[in-house]
């Protein structure tokens, strides 16, 4: 299907539809799958713990730098019992750890929350704030089990590309913004405008340290290509810190902090309870904080596993996933942990081996085995390298689909408006994230989208409506189907859709093509490629209809389905493409032409063209007298070519011609990052590969048989016998097929302009 979709692909752009299965995938854990499920999740695991460290670090900001190790251990403790505790969730691989949107707008709750308790001591403000954070986490977590109970997970799929994208991007900036001063070797709260090198002897070498790693994080995988790269910036990183503080006699700078290596228990539970009744009011600030989470959480979730399922070729269950990973985040708040989602390192599961849920359980029981093992080696990690990973966590979180509409929108091309329009809503959005917060940023997403939605309800999903008279497949068909095809045309009918067949537009397509059965149409093709977004309702659309219509006695056909797109994939998937065996098209060619056979077979026989013609039949042949044609057959010999023969392939020689007597053939052309293209069709009466001897030149596609195909082949040695022992019946013949090719691109045009509508 065409142009990028305008929502986040949930159900669309890359993605298998995560809310409505026929089936739920769970794949059972056997013994050959032992290893490579280990392999994926510890892998994954690996590969998530600087970022699961770094946004667990990230909440805990506003606390100051001496509550870095705190923040460190409750992004481990996150990603430990963030899968440990959901593995029984919707997704077998999917892999959950902490979230940049999520933390920041925790890490806003925990700020809002200093602030409104500062009448309190420190000691006391800081505690009832942090207990305060935890019962944010804990709300989200039970909004999310709210959500998968009712099944409004499905709601996720109507934020649109464009909101993600502007959240998205003023999460990297504020993160990037937010690690400067520790980047840069600065005191905690200072501004760079009123900063002097003189005064602050580390900035020198922090910046130079920081500088070094986020190299070495950007080109490690050329370093070392078995090590993360992360793990390579980290370790370069800290040969060079601790080299410095070898050669100066001080340390450059200062360090995480202390980590404890025990097993977490559920302390923060009992903090809950012993909340004074006074702080109740306080609820009323948290709770659109947790709804905010909730919903940030959700969406991530969903996203990454409709991209995992779409990579597994299996479909998930996000209710139940949404159920589960809830629970987790209630949990993870009794144990010191923030909110968790769904993670891209789930791909990274997958890819090394995981497919079942013992991959999730694997990467929750490394992450465990870090914590109480690895907690004095992180303790003596430099602050300047976790600034410098955040740093480059948010450089390479900038949304790519926005540098692409940017592209797009001043290039000046036919979607430059409509990409612009797009860039502008991004923009607005993260304009509110960086200027008002990230609660206010989220609801303004929330509004927009409503507002796109209803927009989107408003506009027309049929695009062109066009019947066989007007637009034909372009088929080479001798004269009687012709004069067939144009008195019967009317009963062929193409529908284009154009944008989202979800659950507000459905009922507009069903309604148009009952009516058009009502009318007499015996096939209706309903041109799919401008589909930007397919959800259940439509999916489930196509099949009432398929068997609507096959009770009136019309047949319905589907072109533009590529099953390498997400949303092809998905109509696969949940079956509905099994209602259309045989009458699912990539191309509208082909959607078209198979209208045409069947209409053409009903008229004239389903075998008509089994019945080889004689050589005297063909076209060229008109104005030749009965000898001529006797001796110009001599020069070509009969083939036979079985459903499927190549005649000839792409690339070869041109070194002899075709004139098809039986059957049919199809040219085909390889298409970059598709299917094999169908360019003609050729049918009895018409010669095939005429291009390359005219020309003289290699052939440009592939000749296929469709069914038994009987041939007149003439080679080029015979023409060239022909050209010296007859050079007036060559001229007459080279003349003809020359007027047939004439002939052949003045259709193409005619067909081509009766696409002028799509």
């Amino acid at each position: 299907m065409a142009r990028e979709g305008r929502s986040i692909p949930i159900t669309s752009g890359a993605a298998v539809n995560p809310f409505i299965s026929k089936r739920t995938a769970d794949t059972q854990v056997d013994g050959r799958r032992l290893l490579t499920d280990i392999s994926g999740g510890v892998t994954a695991s690996v590969v998530t713990l600087p970022k699961a460290m770094a946004y667990g670090a990230l909440v805990f900001v506003p606390l100051g730098p001496e509550y870095a190790a705190t923040g460190l251990l409750a992004g481990i403790i996150s990603l430990a019992f963030g899968n440990l505790l959901s593995f029984r969730g919707g997704s077998p691989i999917l892999i959950n750890s902490t979230l940049s949107l999520a933390s920041l707008m925790l890490a806003a709750v925990l700020a809002g929350l200093l602030e409104r308790l500062s009448y309190l001591a420190p000691a006391e403000r800081q505690q009832t704030a942090l207990a305060l954070l935890f019962l944010t986490v804990f709300l989200a977590g039970l909004f999310q089990v709210v959500a998968g109970v009712v099944k409004l997970g499905g709601l996720a799929r109507l934020i649109p590309r464009q909101v993600i994208a502007g959240l998205v991007n003023g999460v990297s900036v504020l993160i990037f913004t937010a690690q400067l001063p520790v980047l840069l070797g600065l005191p905690s709260g200072t501004t760079l405008a009123a900063v002097s090198l003189a005064e602050h002897g580390g900035f020198a070498w922090s910046l130079f340290i920081g500088a070094v790693t986020m190299l070495a994080i950007w080109r490690g995988g050329r370093l070392v290509s078995r090590v993360p790269p992360v793990f390579t910036g980290l370790g370069v990183g800290c040969l060079l810190f601790y080299a410095i503080q070898f050669v100066t006699g001080h340390a450059p700078g200062p360090m995480l902090g202390h980590l404890e290596s025990t097993l977490p228990t559920p302390a923060r539970a009992l903090e809950f309870v012993q909340l004074a009744p006074g702080f109740a009011g306080q609820l009323l600030h948290v709770l659109p904080y947790a709804l905010g989470v909730a919903g940030v959480l959700s969406l991530w979730s969903l996203l990454f596993m409709a991209t995992a399922d779409n990579r597994r070729g299996l479909q998930s269950n996000g209710n139940v996933e949404l159920v589960s990973q809830g629970a987790s985040n209630m949990l993870l708040a009794c144990f010191g942990g923030v909110s968790v989602a769904g993670n891209s390192n789930t791909l990274v599961n997958y890819d090394n081996g995981g497919r079942t849920r013992l991959s999730r359980l694997s990467c929750g029981v490394f992450a465990l085995a870090v914590l109480l093992f690895l907690g004095p080696l992180i303790s003596h990690l430099p602050a300047v390298l976790l600034a410098s990973v955040l740093v480059v966590f948010s450089l390479q979180a900038v949304d790519p689909w926005s540098l692409r509409m940017a592209r797009i929108a001043f290039s000046g091309g036919l979607e430059a408006k409509e990409a612009l329009r797009d860039l502008l809503v991004m923009l607005l959005v993260m304009g509110i994230l960086l200027g008002l917060g990230v609660l206010e940023a989220v609801a303004a997403g929330i509004a927009i989208s409503l507002a796109l939605f209803v927009m989107r309800m408003g506009q027309e999903i049929i695009r062109g409506d066009a019947n066989g008279i007007e637009v034909n497949s372009g088929a080479l068909r001798r004269h009687r189907e012709q004069v067939v095809l144009k008195s019967r045309g009317r009963a062929i009918r193409l529908l284009e859709i154009e944008g989202a067949l979800f659950f507000g537009t459905a009922d507009t397509v069903a309604d148009r093509i009952l009516q058009l059965a009502e009318q007499g149409a015996e096939y209706v093709v309903l041109d799919l490629r401008r589909i930007t977004e397919v959800d259940a309702t439509g999916a489930e659309l196509l099949t009432k209809m398929n068997a609507r219509c096959r009770e009136g006695g019309t047949l319905l056909l589907l072109s533009g389905v590529d099953l390498r797109e997400a949303d092809n994939a998905f109509l696969q998937r949940i079956g509905t493409l099994d209602a259309f065996v045989g009458r699912h098209f990539v191309y509208l060619n082909d959607a078209l032409r198979f209208a045409e056979d069947q209409l053409l077979g009903r008229a004239l026989g389903g075998d008509r063209y089994q019945r080889p013609l004689a050589f005297a039949e063909f076209g060229m042949c008109q104005n030749l007298a009965p000898g001529d044609i006797d001796l110009l057959q001599g020069y070509f010999h009969p083939t036979h070519h079985a459903d499927g023969e190549a005649l000839f392939v792409e690339g070869a020689e041109a070194d002899c011609v075709f004139l098809v007597a039986s059957g049919q053939v199809d040219v085909r052309v390889r298409v970059s990052g598709s299917t094999d293209k169908t360019v003609q069709s050729i049918c009895p009466g018409f010669l095939c590969g005429e291009l390359g001897m005219l020309e003289n030149r290699r052939r440009y596609g592939t000749a296929y048989a469709r069914g038994e195909v009987t041939c007149y082949c003439l080679t080029q040695s015979a023409l060239t016998t022909l050209h010296r022992l007859a050079p007036d019946l060559a001229f007459r013949f080279l003349a003809a097929m020359s007027t047939e090719f004439a002939d052949r691109l003045a259709a193409k045009s005619r067909t081509m302009a009766s696409r002028v509508y799509v």
